[in-house]
C-alpha cells in the first residue's frame, strides 16, 4: 500500500539520498491513525536508509495531519524492526485509550524496551516504563510497506 502524501513528505530526504549516498535505497514503513480524534489520519513512521538506520535503529517518526501538509512532534530511532531486508517487527507500537492535551498516548516497545509517548505542549515526549505500567491499548498498530 503506498500513500503519496507520505513519500511527497519525504521527497527531498529520498533525493538527498539518491544525491549522496552510496546505498541509495530508502524504506518507509507507516499507519495510518487519527491521533487527536480531528478526523483527520496522522501518521506513524519508520524509514531506513544508510542516512535514516543506525546502531539505535531505523528512524522513527510522528506527522500530525494539518490538511495541507504535515507536521513532525517526535523523532527517534528505534529498534523496532529487524535488521533484515523483510523489516520484519522486532518491537511493538500500541496507541492507548488515555489522552493528555487531547493526544492518544503512545506505548512503543523497542529493543525489548518498555516506553510511553505522552503529548505534552506541542510534542510527543518519551519515558522509558516498568512492565504493564502503560494501561489499557486502543489497538495495535500495524506496519505497512511504502517503498
Amino acid at each position: 500500500m503506498e500513500d503519496t502524501s507520505i513519500t511527497e513528505y519525504y521527497a527531498s530526504d529520498m533525493e538527498q539520498i539518491q544525491t549522496i549516498m552510496e546505498n541509495k535505497s530508502v524504506r518507509i514503513r507507516y499507519c495510518d491513525c487519527d491521533l487527536n480524534d480531528d478526523g483527520l489520519p496522522d501518521k506513524i513512521v519508520i524509514l531506513r536508509s544508510s542516512f535514516h538506520t543506525g546502531s539505535r535503529g531505523d528512524w522513527f517518526e510522528i506527522l500530525l495531519n494539518k490538511g495541507e501538509t504535515y507536521i513532525p512532534v517526535f523523532g527517534a530511532a528505534f529498534g523496532l524492526c529487524m535488521q533484515d531486508e523483510s523489516m520484519t517487527p522486532a518491537g511493538e507500537v500500541s496507541l492507548l485509550e488515555s489522552v493528555h492535551e487531547g493526544f492518544h498516548d503512545i506505548r512503543v516497545c523497542p529493543n525489548g524496551n518498555e516506553g510511553l509517548l505522552t503529548y505534552i505542549n506541542g510534542t510527543y515526549d518519551y519515558e522509558v516504563l516498568q512492565y504493564d505500567a502503560y494501561g489499557t491499548v486502543s489497538h495495535r498498530i500495524p506496519q505497512y510497506l511504502v517503498l
